[in-house]
């Protein structure tokens, strides 16, 4: 997921601020804890009015896009 997640910063960087959070490091528990993340690969989008959506699981490059895409629009 590395590389799609990394192609997708670079052509979203502008408008989506990326965090990628390894669940065993100490420094990203509270993430893990404040989005409720028991499965990885765990996906959070928080939009521009504050709505959050999750998506668990892999998901390739296009549908990750789309999940991007469909967190800006208005």
């Amino acid at each position: 997921m590395y590389p799609a997640v990394r192609e997708l910063k670079a052509e979203f960087g502008t408008q989506v601020a990326f965090v990628v959070a390894d669940m065993p490091e100490r420094e990203t528990a509270q993430l893990v804890e404040l989005f409720n993340v028991r499965t990885i690969p765990h996906f959070v989008m928080i939009s521009a009015n504050g709505i959050e959506q999750h998506r668990v699981g892999s998901m390739s490059r296009e549908e990750l896009r789309r999940f991007l895409l469909a967190g800006l629009d208005p």
